[in-house]
């Protein structure tokens, strides 16, 4: 492995492990300390799953693209195949976990709409809630490489990154023009739905892309990278004092952009002080 490979996981495996403790931290004082200060605060950790999706698709619109680039061209099926195998076991042991309470307790029968990944197009998600992330990133995983390949067979393969540039804007539109925010009332569809979640994951490709292709791009980014930093702490903490409303149709894409930002500055930048500990890989694994 070279030098700049570990440089590469060992950044980004802080950003995971600081993205896990986020949410973490955020379900676990909305559950505990009721409504107050620190869950105001707080509540910004709800904003790591955003960072997941760029990461994601950071990684494999990398794995993507190196395919590519190394062998010319992709084997989708196999592609595809591989992505959910890697993903599906821990979610069906999961979901197991998560649905045998609710059947003990209340016998509420199994929803089998949760084995093909659908829930987080229900209006109210009935069990298992944190699954509608995971959908969101099944869901590209399959759709991604179908995309990509529909551009080339249109032959707009010269045009593929601004393509892909374009379209991480479309859920701000759908969430902008498609919803009523003051109808939201539950925790499901308008918030969850793929095709209003899709742009970080898409800026994350697009991020990777330039990685692979046009590294100098990216070299470039991490020379700002104080800049970058300061840019992301101080939108988030700002995000208490932004409206849910305007948060909602527009702050998610500008998160995302400024998420991709970061994720483009470490993939090229020298290790930070916590990025190889062994408790950051250990959360970062986990």
């Amino acid at each position: 492995m070279s030098s700049k490979k570990k440089i590469r996981v060992d950044n980004l495996d802080l950003i995971r492990a600081l993205a896990i403790l986020a949410v973490v931290l955020y379900h676990t004082t909305q559950m505990v300390a009721g409504s107050n200060f620190i869950t105001v605060f707080t509540s910004i950790g709800q904003y790591g799953v955003d960072l997941f999706f760029v990461l994601s698709g950071f990684l494999i619109g990398g794995l993507y693209w190196s395919e590519q680039k190394q062998h010319g061209q992709i084997n989708l099926p196999k592609f595809i195949k591989r992505r959910i195998l890697r993903t599906a076991p821990p979610y069906f042991f999961a979901l197991i976990l998560s649905f045998l309470p609710v059947w003990i307790l209340e016998r509420q029968s199994f929803d089998f709409g949760y084995l093909f990944f659908f829930q987080n197009y229900y209006t109210k998600i009935p069990f298992f809630l944190v699954s509608w992330s995971l959908c969101v990133e099944i869901h590209f995983y399959i759709l991604l490489p179908l995309f990509i390949a529909m551009i080339k067979r249109l032959e707009f393969k010269d045009y593929l990154p601004f393509i892909i540039g374009l379209s991480a804007f479309l859920p701000m539109l759908f969430r902008s023009f498609l919803v009523d925010y003051d109808k939201i009332q539950t925790f499901g569809f308008y918030l969850t739905a793929s095709h209003f979640r899709f742009d970080g994951l898409l800026l994350g490709v697009l991020a990777s892309y330039y990685s692979v292709y046009k590294p100098k791009y990216i070299e470039y980014i991490s020379k700002f990278s104080s800049y970058v930093y300061l840019l992301n702490i101080t939108f988030i903490l700002a995000i208490p004092l932004i409206s849910k409303y305007w948060m909602y149709k527009f702050g998610l894409t500008i998160l995302a952009l400024l998420f991709c930002l970061l994720v483009s500055a470490l993939s090229q930048s020298k290790p930070l002080a916590l990025s190889s500990t062994r408790l950051t890989k250990l959360i970062a694994q986990s």
